[in-house]
């Protein structure tokens, strides 16, 4: 939602979809939607991006200005926001980043991937419109500052920082189980009351799992549920991993 209460939704669609404004087809497999509603709920605008290939949207911010930041991945170079086709590494899915304006106008679009999965699933706007992107891969990914490795035959996660325009600031990884990264997509990513960036897991059952976690933390009691925050500095980067246990209910 903007600060004037229009509301975005993105997703992806096959065959033909109808978003408010009448039928579109899709270009190839999977294309995205961007939907704008105004706060009572009429469609004000709707835009759809795609490909021969398979393209899915997972977040959604938007800023100060009403500008909208979309993530997500998608497996084909042709792909085009509006400001001519995405670089495509040739892997897997490459992920991606883009700014629009509230009109659905192109102001930036980034791409970074390697032979592997690379994935964007949570975005963030700051007050001064910088973006935090967070994601997995695997392999390598290089959003700007050379390039992330992952563990060999696992996902490794990332987390990189944008200006308001695009450029690089700083790119963090750092790894976990198969099964622990997988959760990425049931969080987000938000800045905190102390200003920090905070890629946040909501909470999850994890039961089950094999104890393989990263020094210093510990497997998950059965009777518990564990939210995880890592908080980032915006200029300095990853700090430090906290985490948290609640009851089930």
């Amino acid at each position: 939602m903007d600060t004037v209460g229009n509301f975005f939704l993105a997703g992806e669609f096959e065959g033909t979809g109808d978003f408010g404004l009448g039928p579109v087809m899709a270009d190839g497999g999977r294309d995205i939607f961007l939907v704008k509603l105004s706060a009572s709920g009429a469609v004000v605008g709707a835009k759809t991006f795609g490909s021969a290939g398979n393209e899915r949207a997972y977040g959604i911010a938007t800023d100060a200005s009403g500008n909208v930041v979309l993530v997500g991945e998608t497996n084909d170079g042709a792909l085009d926001f509006g400001g001519g086709p995405v670089w495509y590494s040739g892997g897997i899915v490459d992920s991606f980043a883009v700014k629009l304006t509230s009109a659905g106008g192109h102001q930036w679009t980034k791409s970074f991937g390697g032979l592997g999965t690379d994935q964007a699933f949570a975005v963030a706007v700051g007050g001064s419109g910088s973006v935090v992107v967070a994601g997995r891969f695997t392999d390598s990914i290089n959003p700007g500052g050379g390039p992330l490795v992952a563990p060999p035959g696992t996902f490794g996660t990332y987390v990189a920082r944008f200006s308001s325009s695009g450029v690089f600031s700083w790119a963090k990884a750092f790894s976990a189980t198969k099964e622990v990264v997988s959760y990425l997509r049931c969080g987000d990513v938000r800045r905190g009351s102390d200003r920090r960036w905070q890629v946040r897991r909501r909470r999850v059952n994890l039961r089950g799992l094999a104890p393989r976690f990263r020094k210093g933390l510990v497997p998950l009691s059965r009777a518990a549920r564990r939210k995880w925050r890592m908080p980032l500095d915006p200029d300095r980067g990853l700090s430090d991993i906290r985490r948290t246990t609640r009851q089930y209910e």
